[in-house]
């Protein structure tokens, strides 16, 4: 499962999406489908588009988006401020280059010499 969502989040359109879907035996199997809420829920599913797939990745987007604003506010930044990382590529950066030197320092004050 772990191999599959990182397939997904790493897939660069929705046509690699689409082949990534279709390639996977548990994803193919109408069988493990059901309906999500009502008859009528389009627009639910869709969000922005009428499509299955630009719909999934639309939702992964999202996810991703949420996940960073916990991020910042966990990191005690404020992602609505004029001074915060304006992209996930600078924030990304911005907080695991501190965790990392974090965890090197951990890891250096409780590993024998």
């Amino acid at each position: 499962m772990k191999e599959l969502c990182l397939k997904l989040a790493q897939a660069v359109s929705e046509d690699e999406i689409e082949q990534i879907i279709n390639n996977d035996c548990i994803l193919r199997n109408n069988e493990n489908w059901r309906r999500y809420g009502s008859i009528n829920n389009i627009g639910t599913v869709t969000g922005q588009s009428p499509q299955a797939v630009p719909s999934l990745v639309e939702k992964i987007t999202n996810y991703i988006d949420a996940l960073l604003i916990k991020a910042c506010k966990d990191h005690g930044d404020n992602p609505e401020s004029p001074i915060s990382p304006k992209s996930m590529i600078v924030f990304n950066t911005k907080l695991f280059t501190e965790r990392l030197c974090f965890n090197r320092f951990l890891y250096e004050l409780i590993t024998p010499n």
